[in-house]
């Protein structure tokens, strides 16, 4: 305790002696050169008729935007940070901190970013963004500034934006959804000198993974930013000894694809709808290695891995209801699908048991071996539990049905509450996949 008096009470006497010198070595008090400076930003952010746009690495994640500043204290922003995210105003001021301070005093797009429990898989830590910045100057047109998080300190430019970008902003999500959704449809192509190597992707919060088929050790990693023209990457991607800056989009290319050469090597982002496999990853196998999937309502129906018609039919039951937890087991050669509900204060299983296979790189589950069972089968088939029941056994059987011909797997490598990792699972006939956090055995 003594430590900690001493300290504060030299931290007061340095502040008390720093505010007594009424002038410094400069000849302007600390108050007179804030002022000027406050001055300074003020009229260039209020300057650029379409105002400025930006792009922010948070950390290896990347988001873009817009804003127009005025002069009352107000700020315009749209952004790529989600889908059809609408313009927003919120309030800026020019703060004395560290320096002069851009802050964002309230809600915007920025506090999003600054959000330590959202996404639901990134609880406690969320994109680590910040919404102050110390203003650093203008450099040409730019206007350059810092974040203060030590892990993830960084200079951002503002730079002058155009009529046209505004209205292409939300375009840029499609690229990133597509990505970001489609794992398994989309893959990394690489040919040097006429030697083809594929690699699967991962894309989650703006950060691509690529993990090569053949040699699973020898994985790419980036952020990656949407542009007008395609994707840009921070830090940039080194292939076989290239540098690639950037993916461009080849709308001409059949496929079209996002596709650039350097030198003797070109790299490729291309989409397939029945990938075949030699685009598809081994993760299948590690179904081996796993316990259980379980299926959480929240994270399911959140994810953008989960179509809306599987959420609709496995989870939902009714406007106001929805089953709680949907889990497939796996033990001695035997796959059971749990569905959970709560009657009340009494929760109940309704599930399935069949036998599963690995093959042509995909998940199979068979028809049950016998009628669907049941830790408490008198509650299910009350007659006031008739719809309830009914629904129960539609999800378990349309779950069976997307196996008939096969799941693709691949893991998200994404960990859920920080232990459990996430797996995708996709049809592989129809347009429909849904997400599962992984238990070990």
């Amino acid at each position: 305790m003594k430590k900690i008096i001493t300290v504060s009470l030299i931290i007061l006497t340095v502040f008390s002696c720093q505010k007594n010198e009424p002038e410094d070595l400069f000849g302007k008090s600390a108050s007179e050169r804030f002022e000027e400076k406050q001055n300074e930003l003020r009229a260039a952010l209020t300057a650029p008729e379409q105002g400025w746009k930006f792009t922010y690495f948070t950390n290896e994640n990347s988001f873009g935007g817009f804003m127009k500043f005025n002069a009352n204290g107000q700020v315009e922003m749209v952004s790529d940070v989600e889908n059809t995210a609408p313009s927003v105003t919120s309030k800026y001021e020019i703060q004395e901190g560290q320096g002069t301070m851009l802050t964002f005093t309230t809600k915007n797009y920025l506090h999003h970013l600054a959000d330590a429990y959202s996404p639901e898989d990134l609880q406690g830590k969320g994109y680590q963004g910040e919404f102050e910045f110390i203003y650093y100057g203008k450099e040409g047109n730019k206007l350059k500034f810092r974040t203060q998080r030590r892990d993830t300190e960084q200079f951002v430019y503002f730079e002058p934006a155009t009529a046209q970008e505004w209205s292409v902003m939300q375009n840029l999500w499609g690229s990133i959804e597509a990505l970001e959704s489609e794992p398994i449809r989309h893959y990394f192509k690489v040919t040097n000198n006429g030697t083809v190597e594929n690699y699967s992707i991962s894309f989650q919060h703006r950060y691509l993974t690529l993990r090569s088929i053949s040699t699973p050790n020898k994985v790419l990693k980036t952020g990656v930013l949407p542009t007008a023209t395609g994707l840009k990457f921070n830090p940039p991607l080194v292939i076989e000894g290239k540098t690639f800056n950037e993916l461009p989009w080849d709308n001409n290319a059949s496929p079209a694809r996002y596709i650039a050469t350097v030198e003797n090597v070109t790299a490729e982002i291309r989409f397939a709808r029945t990938p075949n496999e030699e685009q598809l990853s081994n993760d299948y196998l590690d179904i081996n290695n796993i316990s259980r999937l379980v299926m959480v309502n929240s994270l399911v129906k959140n994810s953008p891995h989960t179509s809306d018609l599987f959420y609709n039919t496995v989870f939902k039951i009714d406007d106001t209801k929805s089953f709680s937890r949907v889990v497939i087991i796996f033990e001695r050669g035997i796959c059971g699908i749990f569905v959970e509900y709560y009657f009340g204060n009494t929760r109940a299983s309704l599930y399935s048991a069949s036998t599963f296979s690995l093959r042509n790189k995909r998940l199979f589950i068979d028809t049950p071996l016998r009628d669907l069972s049941s830790n408490n089968m008198a509650i299910w088939e009350a007659a006031e539990n008739r719809a309830v029941y009914e629904k129960a056994k539609q999800s378990i059987y349309a779950i069976l049905a997307l196996s008939r011909n096969g799941l693709y797997v691949k893991n998200l490598h994404s960990k859920y509450g920080g232990v459990y990792d996430t797996y995708l699972f996709q049809s592989n006939d129809l347009p429909i996949k849904f997400s599962a956090i992984a238990v070990p055995n």
